[in-house]
């Protein structure tokens, strides 16, 4: 069945108040981003890491879900019986979250790490992502940088919403649902009430990092606590001869990645003191970067600009699967 287009064309990412409100946290970030990376130093274990990452095309595996590390969420709701039916349910009932989540997550700045990956994406290095991350800040990243993507997100009642932007350069897969860029988000998808429905998006990234020669998968930033009905996907992987890599989390954490008793992984990786963010700017370093092309004295204002500039189609199908 052909797609139902739902937006088409060029749009405005960020209403000028939005702009106004938060510019400075963005600029303050931009700035925070370049003076990390110009004191950046890998050691030698990552050093040796991350020159044999670059050897091979790579897919990354990233997310911290709705936790405090992406956001006031958590923190916020926890009066909430159960926040996850109320917002598989209907996310407008659970104050603040559309309003949070409305334009991508702008309200929370994004993570470093999350500003090198436009760099590792126009290299050539990485072309597909899974992403469990209800914010956009990676779709932030990119479009900062000019770098089209194509988005793949479970949205609910047994469709699919798929966004473009400009000539993609890679994809990006969201299982559990989506903020969007330029209007109130998706539903979240809590993954215990939706088995069996959003396994699609699973298999087209399994097909993408195929068709793409992917070599190895590096998993960061992620626990893969609720995500067990992952694990088939990464063995399918597996079995075509793709290794996976998971970083561990940061050292100032006491968790445990869930996929470390899956059978899937070829390393699990506990050396860096902030796990993936170290890696993606040792990646960076590897690659030549010498100036992120996120950096901007007005980010914001740029990235409205960038998303005109680009164009984007939003559209809509049911599930095949």
């Amino acid at each position: 069945m052909n797609p139902g287009i739902l937006t088409r064309g060029a749009v405005s990412m960020f209403p000028a108040d939005i702009i106004r409100k938060y510019g400075d946290m963005y600029c303050d970030w931009s700035d925070a981003v370049e003076e990390k990376f110009n004191l950046f130093r890998p050691n030698a274990k990552l050093k040796r890491f991350v020159s044999r990452i670059v050897e091979s095309k790579t897919a990354l595996v990233l997310g911290a879900g709705l936790s405090s590390t992406t956001g006031p969420f958590m923190e916020r709701w926890k009066e909430y019986e159960n926040i996850y039916d109320a917002l598989t349910n209907d996310p407008e009932q659970v104050e603040g979250f559309v309003e949070l989540y409305s334009w991508g997550g702008v309200k929370v700045q994004p993570k470093f790490g999350n500003g090198m990956i436009p760099d590792l994406v126009r290299a050539g290095l990485v072309s597909s992502l899974l992403i469990f991350n209800y914010n956009c800040h990676v779709q932030y990243c990119l479009t900062l940088c000019r770098t089209g993507y194509q988005s793949l997100v479970y949205c609910g009642e047994k469709e699919v919403e798929q966004t473009t932007v400009g000539k993609p350069k890679c994809r990006i897969f969201k299982p559990h649902g989506s903020a969007r860029l330029t209007e109130k988000p998706t539903k979240i998808i809590w993954p215990k009430k939706q088995l069996g429905i959003n396994f699609s998006v699973c298999e087209e990234f399994v097909a993408d990092v195929k068709n793409r020669g992917v070599k190895q998968i590096l998993i960061l930033g992620w626990s893969a606590r609720f995500d067990s009905h992952i694990r088939p996907y990464l063995v399918d992987l597996k079995k075509s001869g793709v290794s996976v890599i998971h970083v561990g989390l940061p050292h100032h954490t006491d968790e445990s990645a869930a996929t470390v008793g899956w059978g899937v992984l070829d390393e699990y990786v506990l050396d860096y003191e902030e796990g993936g963010i170290d890696v993606l700017y040792g990646l960076a370093k590897e690659i030549g970067v010498d100036t992120p092309c996120i950096l901007d004295d007005d980010p914001l204002t740029r990235l409205s600009n960038n998303l005109q500039a680009m164009r984007l189609e939003r559209s809509r199908f049911p599930l095949t699967s």
